[in-house]
């Protein structure tokens, strides 16, 4: 079982139970937070081994991407994102692909306020990721994406060609765009 609980310390953190129990085989998935930092959205690997998660965990109000065994410990984890851009972030709006190969993610890693769609694998490393989306007009970003049942695949919509214009566009899991 995994879920998010606030400590008594006064911060959220990222826990692992076996279903079975006990509670006290438990384990904290997420390094220590940033102060006042938070957790932001968690998945599970379709094969139920990795934890993939955004948090504030290495700069403070900067939300980055992560995948951790699900039976731990924290410091097994990697970042899954490349450095970001002064006031980037990655949104909560990320996905497993069904083999449970790669993470799809939208961030503004590149240049504030422009999001733009990325693929890397499960267990990183974050050099290994790729960007999907084509050229953006100025103005321009991902809006929102898919990956096929077949894992082929990643569809999204972005305005590329025309600003407040999307159209819906098809790249390769593990890119090139």
């Amino acid at each position: 079982v995994v879920f998010m609980a606030f400590s008594t310390s006064g911060e959220w953190n990222l826990h692992s139970v076996p279903i079975g129990g006990p509670a006290s085989a438990g384990v904290v998935l997420n390094l220590p937070l940033q102060q006042y930092g938070n957790i932001g959205s968690f998945l599970i690997s379709p094969d139920g081994s990795r934890v993939v998660y955004t948090a504030q965990q290495d700069t403070e109000d900067v939300y980055e991407l992560y995948s951790v065994p699900i039976t731990g410990p924290a410091s097994s984890g990697v970042k899954l994102n490349r450095p970001l851009v002064a006031g980037a972030q990655v949104v909560d709006d990320f996905a497993i692909s069904p083999d449970g190969s790669r993470i799809v993610y939208r961030a503004d890693q590149e240049i504030d306020e422009v999001f733009e769609l990325y693929s890397v694998p499960l267990q990183g490393p974050a050099t290994s990721g790729v960007k999907l989306n084509g050229g953006l007009v100025t103005g321009g970003d991902v809006r929102d994406f898919k990956i096929s049942p077949n894992s082929r695949w990643v569809v999204y919509r972005a305005d590329q060609q025309i600003d407040e214009e999307a159209f819906g566009y098809r790249a390769p899991l593990g890119g090139p765009a």
